[in-house]
């Protein structure tokens, strides 16, 4: 049977890998590297070509495409819209209410653990055969139950880093709930997202921390990307400011969702065990 989008007697894997070497620069690379997680999130992904050279990847439905520009690649997911983005990947096409996009440019990186959580989240948007799926739907589908669950299989090390975080998170918000978003273990308050953590390959992060210029200088030396934070386990974030980037991710949900996120930021401020007035 011939591969979707086959030209000429080459497949279309073929055709994305020539295409990734006649790039010949930082775009080729970028494109490569970003197949190649997309492949690890997904083994059984299918690869196309279409639209007269665009590089696609399916399953059970188109995940994204991959076009290069003069100064971007470009990462279009079909169905973007209708998906969960807690590190903040997506960062064009956000007018549309179906597409989002992630544009690369050259020097950057995206935080491989969140985009491969992205693409495991696509896929099970497609097999759910509904864009406005119920999105617990979609949790089941590529989640573990628990962040007990999500932690197990990690290295010792990253398990006993990430342990550490988890604990110092309930710490700052005690009424904050855990469950788990779309591949990374995470903290609701109020009802409403918080902040969000997990383990990469050669590192940790924090996801959801949304405007860090203010502790800039507490952050020197480590490496961040639209709201993600990364660290390892022989250098945390330091509990001090684990627990002023939680305030302000509280206090920044009281700003946006009002009255009920200002009610579980008061109980995060309340003392443990004292009563309620």
């Amino acid at each position: 049977m011939k591969e979707p989008g086959a030209s000429q007697g080459q497949s279309a894997s073929e055709l994305i890998s020539k295409r990734t070497a006649e790039l010949g620069d930082w775009r080729g690379e970028t494109l490569g590297r970003m197949r190649k997680l997309i492949q690890e999130a997904v083994p059984d992904v299918v690869e196309e070509w279409k639209w007269m050279g665009t590089p696609v990847w399916s399953r059970d439905g188109i995940i994204c495409t991959g076009e290069s520009y003069k100064k971007v690649v470009k990462l279009t997911f079909a169905r973007g819209a209708s998906l969960e983005d807690p590190a903040c990947l997506f960062n064009s096409s956000l007018e549309g209410k179906v597409r989002r996009a992630i544009d690369i440019h050259e020097g950057e990186k995206v935080d491989a653990s969140a985009f491969k959580a992205l693409v495991r989240q696509a896929v099970a948007l497609n097999r759910s055969g509904n864009s406005k799926a119920p999105k617990k739907a979609i949790v089941a589908l590529v989640n573990p139950a628990t962040i007990d669950a999500y932690l197990a299989p990690l290295p010792a090390e990253k398990r006993a880093a990430l342990q550490k975080l988890r604990a110092q998170i309930k710490a700052a918000a005690p009424g904050a709930e855990e469950y788990i978003g779309y591949g990374l273990a995470g903290f609701k308050l109020g009802g409403h997202p918080l902040l969000y953590f997990g383990a990469a390959t050669h590192h940790c992060a924090l996801y959801g921390a949304l405007n860090a210029a203010p502790f800039a200088e507490k952050l020197k030396g480590f490496r961040q990307s639209k709201g993600t934070i990364q660290f390892t386990p022989d250098h945390p974030i330091p509990a001090a400011l684990v627990k002023a980037l939680v305030k302000a991710r509280i206090e920044a949900n009281r700003k946006r969702w009002g009255t009920k996120a200002g009610k579980a930021v008061r109980a995060a401020r309340r003392p443990s065990g004292a009563n309620t007035p």
